[in-house]
């Protein structure tokens, strides 16, 4: 299930002419992304909601690479070289641990380029107060960049990540 923005109304003709725009397929995969149509800022927001969606809460790598990141991808993660197939390898046993639990604490999107601010909890670890940042062409996420910190519950700082 996609999650829209609360300012995207499907009743309104003008917001469904703007969801068929970011419905068009552009690739194999389907993708619910577009780089032939310009983008606006809301329509890249409804985009890395939806991604974050199918990431974060239905933890389907999968589909949230098949359906925003369907071409090129640029990766600038250092443990993961750039390319989808890379991306997918390194992200799927990490989703598939029942256990996981992402926190989103923040989306923004402004000049083709988006944030996800989140808090990444799995059993055993550390939790990781993270923030990713993407990259679009159209509604589609093309690059990628993190910045990952442990919260070990001993900062000086209580609101330090958060």
């Amino acid at each position: 299930m996609v999650r829209l923005s609360p300012n995207v109304d499907p009743s309104s003709r003008a917001d469904r002419r703007l969801l068929a725009v970011a419905f068009t397929v552009t690739s194999t995969f389907a993708a619910k992304c577009s780089t032939t149509t310009p983008a606006t800022d809301r329509l890249q927001l409804w985009a890395l909601k939806g991604f974050a969606n199918s990431l974060f809460v239905e933890k389907d790598v999968q589909k949230a690479y098949d359906d925003w990141i369907p071409g090129t991808y640029i990766n600038h993660n250092p443990d993961v070289l750039s390319g989808r197939e890379n991306a997918l390898a390194f992200l799927e046993p990490i989703f598939s641990n029942p256990e996981l639990k992402s926190t989103i604490a923040s989306i923004s999107v402004g000049q083709g380029i988006g944030f996800i601010h989140h808090r990444l909890t799995i059993p055993g670890q550390a939790d990781w107060a993270v923030m990713d940042r993407f990259g679009f062409n159209g509604t589609c996420i093309v690059e990628h960049w993190d910045v990952i910190q442990p919260i070990t519950g001993n900062e000086t700082n209580p609101i330090a990540y958060f």
